[in-house]
């Protein structure tokens, strides 16, 4: 293979996996610009999500033709600027200043604190489970939103848990993208999310999803079930391993190989850094939705996790 030849497949294979991001990105602050209003943690994920994609720009700099670089780096403003148009949406704090109390005071309510109005639940909410260790997780452990509702969910901060958020009823919420970091010695049973799978800082855990798009970033040793249409996405990861989830709705995507992106690897040779999994591999067994106590977590996470190393 000549060197002009490489440098053709390192900048075709680059641009691949950037125009992706790219879409994906201009297209969840397309939707979040039209919610009133998006919260602030949906912008700064995706402010963190447009700065890596700088970043991986910028790496790559020296090895890019000069009409695709300058094509990459508008491309990258152009989502700098939609950011700062959503930010500027945000609605800003207004400060009041408290008048100073008069001789003439104000007669008690007779309404009972108990009577008060209570506010009622927002049709669109983020669903937020958090900082456990050594537990069997469920919807039980996340206050959910207005039946009927669409939100983001985030799952962050835990260490040797289950969460079980596939074999219990969300009364009819749906789970639009999901967020997940900084998760250790963890199974992760989900249910199919509508929107992207976002995954940050994972050590040694299982994961079992279906969903449209796939991206995980600097992680280790994790298995992934997942039934998606798209090819899924890793960054900065090592031994992550893939499977297709079982489907009884798609037996055509069954079929089909699961093609899996690796943008620290744009070298036209296989990533080192994923594998599928052996053929024959399935997922965790359905769990009880009844709790379990933490010995039972552990032995189930010693037979379900990856070996790490």
């Amino acid at each position: 293979m000549s060197e002009d030849t490489a440098k053709w497949q390192i900048a075709h294979s680059f641009a691949k996996g950037f125009n992706a991001t790219f879409s994906d990105l201009e297209s969840r602050i397309s939707v979040a610009a039209a919610v009133e209003p998006s919260s602030s943690e949906i912008i700064q994920g995706l402010a963190a999500e447009v700065a890596a994609l700088s970043r991986r720009l910028s790496d790559v700099l020296g090895t890019l033709p000069t009409y695709d670089q300058r094509q990459h780096e508008q491309r990258v403003k152009t989502l700098e600027q939609s950011l700062e148009k959503l930010r500027a949406a945000q609605p800003k704090s207004k400060f009041t200043f408290k008048r100073k109390a008069n001789g003439s005071a104000k007669p008690p309510s007779s309404q009972k604190p108990s009577e008060l109005p209570r506010p009622e639940a927002p049709s669109s909410s983020n669903l937020i489970l958090s900082s456990h260790h050594d537990a069997y997780l469920g919807w039980h452990n996340i206050p959910i939103p207005t039946a009927g509702s669409s939100s983001d969910a985030t799952i962050r901060d835990l260490t040797n848990c289950i969460v079980n958020l596939a074999s219990q009823t969300t009364d009819g919420v749906q789970i639009t993208a999901l967020h997940i970091h900084n998760l250790k010695n963890c199974l992760l049973l989900l249910p199919d999310i509508t929107g992207s799978v976002m995954l940050h800082d994972l050590n040694r855990c299982s994961i079992v999803v279906g969903c449209h798009q796939f991206r995980m970033h600097t992680s280790k040793d994790v298995d992934v079930f997942v039934s998606i249409s798209s090819s899924p996405i890793v960054e900065g990861c090592s031994r992550i391993r893939f499977c297709r989830r079982p489907d009884p709705n798609s037996r055509q995507l069954q079929s089909e190989p699961l093609m899996v992106q690796d943008f620290s690897h744009i070298r036209p040779t296989p990533s080192p850094n994923w594998s599928l999994l052996p053929a024959g591999s399935t997922p965790p067994a359905s769990l009880p939705d009844s709790d379990m106590g933490p010995d039972e977590v552990a032995t189930l996470l010693d037979v379900t996790l990856p070996p790490g190393i």
